[in-house]
């Protein structure tokens, strides 16, 4: 998913930008990656996920954040295998 907004395009590529991503019970994160789309200002977050085979629903979220601060709203998505 991208990430937009006036704070992000002020950030460089050097950035201590990190993705916070959580999964619920039901799978696993298996790989984040987070980086600048240095065109257009956005921020890019790409992860995969292991389903743990239970057929549970799967609660993802993600948000950007630079210590102290939350730079983003919350992506909230509920994925059914």
């Amino acid at each position: 998913m991208d990430f937009d907004g006036p704070v992000l395009h002020n950030r460089g590529t050097d950035a201590a930008i990190e993705a916070i991503v959580s999964v619920s019970d039901g799978a696993k994160l298996m790989h984040q990656s987070i980086q600048k789309n240095i065109f257009n200002g956005t921020w890019r977050v790409a992860f995969s996920i292991k389903p743990d085979g239970t057929g549970r629903p799967v609660e993802l979220r993600c948000f950007l954040k630079r210590e102290p601060h939350i730079l983003t709203e919350t992506w909230s998505y509920l994925w059914n295998p």
